[in-house]
């Protein structure tokens, strides 16, 4: 029983740290300046040119970060409601969404989206990765 929890435990965790890359790519990828981007993408940066197709199809982007961290935070509220549940029993549903509510508006939410706002365009070159595999897949 207690490796299942530790298990779970971790799963929350890494949906938190997939919760918060989601996050901060959303506010990195929409907040850059296009025009720096641009102008870093003439000199041959070809991070910056992938961060520019990105812009271009920004609709798809944000629709495919919103159900990606949707997904990510229901599975995470999901698991801790089934722990908190088994060590709170009927009370668990309560401290499960008041911890899950916490976590994710702190850690997943609002220490991404600060660090990406203050830090768009170095943020949006570093999420260009992740978002051109997911290009290539749609």
């Amino acid at each position: 029983m207690m490796m299942e929890w530790a298990l779970s435990l971790a799963t929350i965790v890494v949906l938190l740290v997939v919760s918060a890359f989601f996050s901060g790519s959303e506010t990195a990828l929409t907040a850059a300046s296009r025009p720096r981007i641009h102008q870093l993408a003439t000199k041959g940066s070809r991070r910056a040119r992938i961060v520019l197709n990105l812009h271009d199809h920004q609709d798809r982007l944000i629709g495919a970060i919103l159900l990606g961290n949707n997904i990510v935070n229901i599975l995470g509220s999901a698991l801790a409601t089934y722990m908190f549940l088994n060590i709170f029993g009927d009370a668990g549903v309560f401290y499960a969404t008041m911890t899950m509510t916490l976590l994710i508006v702190i850690f997943a939410e609002v220490l991404p989206k600060t660090y990406a706002i203050s830090h768009a365009d170095r943020s949006a070159l570093v999420v260009h990765a992740y978002w051109r595999g997911f290009k290539r897949r749609t």
